[in-house]
């Protein structure tokens, strides 16, 4: 397989996050990412257009896991070390309820259709069912019975929304559990196909566009690729050392595996891997299908780096300010800009910035972190201010260096 490796320096920290994070997820209609704090049993929410965090919610023993509802505003966390399902609502971000479930509950799945959420349980081998309707286990696998079955050590949950199947990585046996279940009759069946895989399977990442499902192998630093047509293995591509989470953009259909001890993550499309330098043990990863941003955790440095999942380029927001409010705007490489506006950019990227003033005011100077023009390069997050003044009168300048967003402690 071709490979390519990108070296980018590890300029842009969205922020210092309490403890070691191993979990990430999305809300993309709300355009929010939360990060499981593993050490300080807490979750990070993030505002995607500003990258400030915004609030921190305390959750069970050990968080480690995260999947959202966006319709109803809720986010499922399992708590590996209290051995339960904090359930938040987003809107007041307070936890609604707590569920327990079972020994080391180690991932989380959420089906929109049909509201249930699957979390696998390391220390039992059982995979739980929750009703989102009511937050309550749900016994879909027999009457008797409200946690199914499966591998060894079960690690890491896959779900194709489409199919209505389930994937399950058992890491104590190197095996997938595959699992399916109907919208009508509301039945989970343990199929009777168990997929050998790689060493330690510990991750998993499911394209429901293309119906592949891809497999961390991380003794292995592989990735098994199966068909969930065939329930077959199609391909097997070798990533990073230590390859512990994955991701898909289902637009771009691009896989992003984090790879834990090489500081790097691995960008797969059309079976080619592409290796980007992020820092020091990066541990998790999500993808906003909307934006397209891949947000991906460290613990070397408990920060969280944003990349642009078109250029595969780590990016950085810069707020600017039109000083007074009413005296103008920018035009920012083609593209008007407003006041108070938060602009994400490619690191390197060339930017030149325009002012433009509206009646009865006039360009004054430039203040703030950065001055956009005369061919700056975008190094990092900022701040850029715009000052005009009356026509009338003699402008003054004004200089303004604010906060860095991104470096708030929460």
């Amino acid at each position: 397989m071709p490979k390519i490796q990108t070296i980018i320096n590890s300029i842009n920290i969205l922020r210092t996050l309490n403890s070691i994070s191993y979990a990430l997820v999305v809300n993309e209609k709300a355009n929010l990412v939360y990060i499981a704090n593993y050490g300080s049993n807490d979750v990070s929410v993030i505002n995607g257009t500003t990258d400030k965090v915004i609030t921190t919610i305390k959750v069970g023993t050990a968080p480690n896991a995260l999947a959202e509802d966006p319709d109803h505003n809720k986010l499922y966390v399992t708590n590996s070390g209290s051995n339960d399902v904090s359930v938040i609502n987003e809107l007041t971000n307070r936890i609604q309820t707590t569920i327990p479930v079972g020994k080391a509950p180690s991932a989380v799945a959420f089906d929109p259709d049909t509201r249930n959420i699957f979390v696998t349980n390391r220390n039992d081998n059982s995979l739980s069912i929750i009703n989102g309707f009511y937050n309550t286990a749900a016994c879909l696998y027999n009457k008797s019975v409200c946690a199914v079955p499966v591998g060894m050590a079960p690690s890491a949950l896959g779900i194709n929304n489409i199919t209505k199947i389930l994937y399950v990585t058992n890491s104590g046996s190197n095996t997938v559990s595959i699992l399916d279940y109907a919208n009508k009759s509301r039945i989970l069946i343990v199929r009777p196909v168990t997929l050998k895989v790689g060493n330690r399977p510990d991750c998993i990442a499911v394209n429901p566009d293309t119906n592949i499902v891809y497999i961390c192998n991380t003794t292995d630093n592989t990735i098994s690729l199966i068909s969930g047509s065939t329930e077959r293995a199609i391909g097997n591509l070798t990533v990073g050392k230590h390859p512990i989470d994955a991701a898909v953009n289902p637009r771009t259909n691009k896989l992003y595996v984090v790879n834990y001890d090489d500081d790097k993550i691995s960008v797969v499309h059309s079976m080619s891997v592409k290796n980007i330098y992020v820092g020091t043990h990066p541990s998790a990863i999500a993808v906003n299908p909307n934006s397209s941003l891949v947000y991906v955790s460290k613990n070397g440095s408990k920060s969280v780096e944003v990349i642009n999942g078109i250029s595969d380029q780590q990016t950085a927001v810069i707020k600017f300010k039109i000083n007074p409010p009413n005296s103008g705007y920018l035009i920012c490489n083609r593209k008007q800009v407003s006041n108070n506006a938060f602009v994400r950019f490619d690191l390197g990227t060339a930017l030149n910035c325009t002012p433009e003033n509206n009646a009865h005011f006039n360009f004054d100077s430039w203040s703030g972190d950065l001055i956009p023009n005369f061919g700056y390069r975008v190094e990092g997050y900022g701040t850029s201010i715009a000052n005009f003044g009356p026509v009338s009168t003699t402008p003054t300048a004004a200089y303004e260096v604010t906060e860095n967003p991104v470096l708030n402690s929460i």
